[in-house]
């Protein structure tokens, strides 16, 4: 099963309470508004599995309405995100992997940052990606 929400999936066998999605909708909602407010406008995407305690942190950036998300993330664990002052910093640490890993300013989104997404490998609308 898969739930989807600005930018926020969980991702759960089909057997799995309906209470863990919410929950793990909730936990990616509040990763995904950290992300927005470290880094505004690059197009996130937050995974949640709550079940084996992992999230992953995307950037999905395409060409037409058909975003998917990029096959390259970062990895962190649940455990490590449950203090606040942690989850900012991990949160931090893990956008700014990203972007630095397609050459992409820290600063909010902007028509040229796009462009540079799209000539560094980030168009997630190509099935190549």
């Amino acid at each position: 099963m898969l739930n989807a929400l600005a930018g926020v999936e969980t991702q759960h066998d089909a057997g799995m309470a309906r209470e863990q999605d919410i929950r793990d909708l909730a936990t990616a909602q509040v990763l995904f508004n950290e992300l927005m407010r470290q880094y505004p406008g690059h197009q996130w995407g937050v995974e949640v599995n709550g079940e084996s305690g992992h999230v992953v942190i995307r950037l999905s950036y395409s060409r037409g309405a058909d975003t998917k998300p990029s096959k390259y993330g970062v990895v962190l664990h649940l455990h490590n995100l449950q203090d606040h002052d942690g989850m900012v910093k991990k949160l931090r640490w893990a956008g700014g992997e990203l972007l630095e890993r397609f050459d992409l300013p820290r600063s909010g989104l902007t028509d040229a940052t796009k462009a540079l997404a799209m000539r560094h490998g980030l168009d997630t609308s190509n099935p190549d990606q």
